[in-house]
């Protein structure tokens, strides 16, 4: 059984699409996931503002519900904290993901982002926003 020249081309075409999808879904899930952690790394102890006293802000892997910063169920410290879920690769150099984070007492915020991502380079586009100060 002969395979013609346009069954390769589309098979061919299927492979390059599956294998930019793993490339995106393994390296630049992790890349989008360290440029978060050195983005959102430092926070403010000072929480109504004057000096600025720089501490670390501690990483919360898992999180019940991080689009109800209130919720009870939610056991997250009392100190700066970040949050990212692990994000999906939903198509080759696109990644969803949701993040939260708190820098100081008065400042924070929780959304669903839609990044592209390409070898390195990454731009974030918000989808939903579900708090914020």
């Amino acid at each position: 059984m002969a395979v013609g020249n346009k069954t390769k081309l589309v098979l061919k075409a299927i492979a390059i699409y599956g294998l930019l999808w793993l490339l995106t879904a393994t390296w630049g899930e992790h890349d989008v996931d360290c440029d978060f952690d050195r983005r959102v790394s430092v926070g403010n102890a000072n929480p109504l503002g004057g000096k600025i006293v720089p501490v670390p802000v501690i990483r919360i892997y898992e999180m019940a519900n991080p689009h109800d910063l209130l919720d009870p169920k939610n056991e997250i410290p009392k100190v700066p904290w970040r949050y990212r879920n692990q994000g999906i690769a939903v198509a080759p150099f696109f990644i969803i993901d949701e993040i939260a984070w708190v820098r100081s007492g008065i400042g924070g915020s929780s959304e669903r982002r839609l990044i592209f991502w390409f070898l390195g380079y990454s731009k974030e586009f918000m989808l939903k926003f579900y708090w914020g100060v």
